[in-house]
């Protein structure tokens, strides 16, 4: 119960996310009377979001982030199918937002989190498919003031579901 109401309003929006893995596997002994393999990475990632919203002129935020994570893959021996699981906590850094028409400028940086799981079946040697669901989590600081406009603090987070064709070499 406010004076101010509510908004509820829809508006087109563009996800892009570049981002680069870098880690070393780790081969876990099987389980005795299962047949399965396990596998541990460690891995940084280092990437780049930029957000389109098509809200007033066009708003556009992007960030970069950097993190730390562990990805865990478990097959069987009997089964081209490979389950995995992973987790990361990192940084943004480099936050911004551009208001078409408006304004520009810097945004705080935040604690960044990710979770996913995925499965992946091999159709062959070559030809893989798979699917999976990764849950992010961040936040954008408040902007300075500029002119008349000033950016709150604020949460985003979202799930992202996949599916894709791999080729191995």
């Amino acid at each position: 119960p406010t004076p101010y109401g509510s908004v509820v309003a829809t508006s087109n929006a563009i996800l892009t996310n570049y981002n680069m893995r870098l880690g070393t596997g780790i081969a876990l002994s099987r389980f005795a009377n299962k047949g399965t393999a396990n596998m541990l990475t460690p891995y940084i990632e280092l990437g780049r979001q930029e957000w389109y919203r098509g809200v007033n002129a066009g708003e556009t935020y992007t960030h970069n982030y950097y993190g730390i994570g562990l990805l865990w893959q478990m097959s069987s021996s009997a089964s081209q199918l490979v389950f995995s699981a992973n987790g990361m906590a990192g940084q943004t850094f480099g936050a911004n937002i551009d208001v078409t028409g408006a304004f520009s400028g810097a945004l705080g940086s935040s604690p960044l989190y990710q979770a996913g799981l995925n499965m992946d079946y091999a159709l062959s040697k070559i030809l893989h498919v798979n699917a999976g669901a990764e849950y992010v989590r961040f936040a954008y600081g408040k902007s300075d003031v500029y002119g008349l406009y000033l950016e709150p603090d604020s949460t985003s987070a979202y799930l992202i579901y996949k599916a894709g064709v791999g080729i191995a070499f």
